[in-house]
């Protein structure tokens, strides 16, 4: 069976294409490799992109249910070219690609499973969250607790909006189909079903508590693992603790990574900066410098040279973590060139210096 293009972008079939566009850029940060994401899963998002943005392909996929258009893939179709064989069954059992016609064929033949059948979305959407983390909690890793509002399944309809009865149109399917002649094709086209919004029911009688939506505001806590060496866009995902959705249960939070520098340290690939600010005189009265760092103060010896370079220290391993490997520490040295404090032959000695 071919890829559910809208359900791989989270979208209603009935989506125009901003809203696909707007699907993709939040699936693709989440999904990307290069921030963490499943390869597989960011290439079925790019796929259903390319062919519902493009109106021509998209057309084809919703007539054909396949990828390629060929209809050998189709959903909700035969594995092979039908022809008209459609069209035939159709008029022998009385179906117009509605609940009848080839459905009634395949119960029969096949005890009531039926490849023309659309399963509803299974998948709610995520809810997604912004969390700020400092790059020692990066380097580090930390506990978080997030606070947030939620839908929250109705306790008192269990979350179906009142009182339900079965959708006729559907037959509590959610999905309605239709034929469709294309180049001389016969075809079925699955679309939600309008009638019941393909929840495969009709509210008859509205819940008092959420009014009819099957869910109520909530607020909620959660303690998060922030894994070591995180990075600014990447996300964690949370299952089943995103909103309600009365069709499809509950959705995934996904907690996405935002980076602060703060006023020591500051992230850039694999490797921590940090500042360490000096004047003239530190390298006469001192031997050792003292250096910040999330794991603990480190103590150095900085080169004398720097003075006049200011050419910034690498420290092996003191970077970020990635795998068995670890970046390295770069320490960016500031010097304050205001002499104080000095004697005279402390002066002339560090002007000597300088002008080498």
């Amino acid at each position: 069976m071919s890829e559910d293009l809208y359900a791989s972008l989270g979208v209603e079939r009935s989506a125009d294409r901003e809203e696909i566009r707007t699907a993709y850029k939040t699936l693709s940060k989440i999904h990307h490799p290069d921030r963490g994401g499943d390869p597989e899963a960011f290439k079925k998002i790019q796929m259903a992109h390319e062919i519902l943005t493009d109106d021509e392909r998209r057309q084809q996929y919703d007539m054909t249910g396949s990828v390629d258009g060929s209809g050998g893939q189709q959903q909700g179709g035969f594995p092979f070219d039908m022809g008209g064989l459609g069209g035939i069954f159709g008029s022998m059992f009385g179906g117009s690609g509605g609940s009848g016609g080839m459905d009634d064929l395949f119960s029969m033949f096949n005890g009531g499973f039926n490849p023309f059948q659309q399963q509803r979305r299974q998948r709610a959407p995520d809810k997604v969250l912004n969390v700020h983390v400092t790059p020692s909690e990066s380097l580090l890793g930390s506990k978080k607790k997030i606070n947030y509002h939620k839908k929250e399944q109705c306790n008192v309809c269990t979350g179906n909006g009142g009182k339900r009865e079965q959708c006729t149109t559907c037959q509590g399917r959610g999905v309605v189909q239709q034929q469709s002649n294309f180049n001389g094709q016969i075809f079925l086209q699955t679309h939600d079903c309008p009638a019941c919004k393909a929840q495969g029911s009709i509210l008859i009688e509205t819940c008092f508590t959420c009014n009819g939506n099957g869910y109520k505001p909530a607020f909620a806590s959660i303690d998060i693992d922030i894994p070591r060496s995180v990075d600014n866009g990447n996300f964690l995902r949370i299952p089943n603790a995103g909103d309600y959705n009365n069709s499809v249960g509950v959705g995934d939070l996904v907690v996405q990574i935002k980076l602060d520098p703060d006023e020591n340290f500051e992230k850039i690939g694999n490797e921590l900066f940090v500042n360490l600010r000096v004047s003239p005189e530190d390298f006469i009265l001192k031997n050792d410098f003292k250096i910040p760092h999330p794991e603990g103060e480190l103590v150095i010896k900085v080169p004398i040279d720097t003075l006049t370079s200011e050419k910034p220290l690498r420290i092996r391993g003191k970077g970020y973590y990635v795998e068995n490997f670890r970046g390295d520490l770069i320490v960016k040295i500031h010097v304050n060139r205001e002499l104080s404090k000095l004697t005279e032959e402390d002066k002339k000695n560090i002007m000597n210096v300088l002008k080498k």
